[in-house]
């Protein structure tokens, strides 16, 4: 699931299988329903900054039916993958219409349900140590209603959820951050090189991979990260240390104690500004509401996180 614009599927029409091959996934035959559901003179094209490329197909239209809401609307039949996304029978977005990998620009899956909704609202639950989670859409859990915090979003240039001038705190010091887009397919949180960078060097034997990665030993007690925002006065949100420990890690270098070493889920963003990515260790340690209309993200710390120390 991803906070991008871009919704698509397998089609049984894959010119070429990648690794994996296109039978071991569920495909979507479009040539089986009548009347077509192909859209006459439109199609899809798109890239993925984590490698993947050259994502292709045509463009249908048909029931799409989520967590009980159920909408028309169109999506890509995907005829060209590459072999990157063998894993996966495709992505539902929910983000909002500009930048849309759809040739036409058609309303996405959010902006047609949220009128239908008791609110314009959907939430995301997710457990990092069993992979699972819940969707709900158009009510709050009571559960963590009165801990929500809200950051309002920006959507006036973009299809992402963009959250402008948070900060970051490590060791006392606190390091701006222009902006940076809540991505629930990410798997980590990208941020400023130097805020990075301050944070793991103040863990015992971590150390840097390339450019933009970390890693650390497994057992290590990472501290947790606080970040700001401006709209929230000098509330401090917090990120457990605990969701920041990744898998093992192969291609580090070597250390005067051989200890297991394992990725870290903090890491540099790519690009100087516009690119830093709110990911898997935010997402899986909380509730999150995300308001359509408003727009805005509420969030609160999940049920059974434990927090450690401040970084």
């Amino acid at each position: 699931m991803s906070l991008f614009n871009r919704r698509w599927v397998w089609s049984n029409q894959i010119s070429e299988p990648p690794q994996g091959g296109s039978g071991k996934h569920t495909e979507y035959d479009y040539g089986a329903i009548a009347p077509s559901p192909v859209v006459s003179g439109s199609d899809f094209s798109l890239t993925y900054s984590g490698g993947s490329s050259g994502i292709s197909g045509i463009v249908v239209q048909d029931t799409v039916s989520v967590a009980g809401v159920g909408v028309s609307m169109q999506f890509g039949a995907a005829q060209v993958v590459p072999g990157d996304w063998f894993y996966s029978d495709g992505l539902l977005a929910l983000g909002w219409s500009p930048g849309n990998s759809i040739t036409n620009k058609p309303p996405t899956f959010i902006e047609l349900i949220q009128h239908g909704l008791d609110a314009p609202i959907f939430t995301t639950l997710f457990d990092l140590t069993n992979a699972g989670g819940t969707l709900g859409f158009g009510a709050v859990d009571p559960t963590y209603s009165s801990s929500l915090k809200k950051l309002a979003v920006d959507n006036s240039t973009s299809s992402l959820w963009l959250v402008n001038n948070l900060s970051f705190t490590v060791r006392g010091k606190t390091y701006p951050q222009d902006t940076m887009f809540f991505d629930l397919g990410s798997p980590t949180i990208a941020i400023q090189n130097d805020t990075v960078n301050a944070y793991w060097q103040s863990i015992p034997n971590a150390v840097r991979i390339n450019g933009t990665n970390w890693a650390m030993p497994c057992s290590a007690k990472l501290p947790d990260l606080h970040f700001t925002s401006p709209l929230n006065g000098q509330y401090q949100h917090v990120i457990p240390g605990s969701s920041f420990t990744g898998a093992l890690a192969y291609n580090v270098p070597v250390l005067e104690v051989e200890v297991p070493m394992c990725y870290g889920g903090l890491v540099a963003q790519s690009c100087p500004s516009g690119c830093a990515v709110m990911g898997a260790p935010f997402f899986g340690t909380h509730y999150v509401v995300w308001n359509i209309a408003e727009p805005s993200v509420s969030f609160a710390l999940r049920e059974g996180v434990q927090l450690g120390i401040a970084a």
